[in-house]
């Protein structure tokens, strides 16, 4: 499929996956992050279905609840306090 793209698409290509595997990286040296991510697939599914019903719970009494897509996660520091990226 890359030799579809142009130079130009590649290079935004390999830049994109680039950012986006930092990105990951970053967040994954975050304590909280790790300690969810090895939760039982049970306890995982019971704390996304809490959360899902408090979304729509503030939606439906028009308060305002961003969702973690929504959030600009480069602002907010990626990595805990005692964790940052050099």
């Amino acid at each position: 499929m890359l030799f579809l793209l142009g130079e130009n698409e590649r290079e935004a290509l390999t830049k994109q996956l680039t950012i986006k595997g930092l990105v990951t990286i970053l967040y994954l040296l975050n304590d909280d992050n790790i300690r969810l991510l090895q939760l039982p697939r049970v306890l995982k599914e019971q704390i996304l279905t809490a959360h899902q019903a408090n979304s729509a719970e503030a939606l439906n009494n028009n308060k305002v609840c961003a969702s973690p897509e929504a959030e600009n996660s480069t602002q907010l520091g990626l990595a805990s306090k005692h964790k940052k990226a050099v």
